[in-house]
């Protein structure tokens, strides 16, 4: 057994209704969604995490501290 263990911190995103935006604003949400994949990729891995997973518009993150999960959200 480790006797050092670690700990992680996991950020979930999503954007809260979007599914009437892409209803409504297709062309529109195609480009917000690219600058949004966009700033939420840079703003994990500047804060030296690491993208796990995306779903539709939303991310799961993981980070080697709170801290540096924070700063991402």
């Amino acid at each position: 057994m480790n006797s050092n263990p670690r700990t992680i911190t996991i950020l979930f995103t999503d954007l809260e209704n979007s599914t009437p935006l892409w209803e409504n604003h297709p062309e529109l949400m195609q480009d917000l969604s690219s600058r949004h994949d966009f700033l939420m990729r840079e703003a994990i891995e500047a804060n030296r995490g690491q993208v796990v997973k995306t779903t539709g518009d939303g991310f799961h993150a993981v980070f080697e501290s709170a801290t540096d999960g924070v700063l991402a959200a």
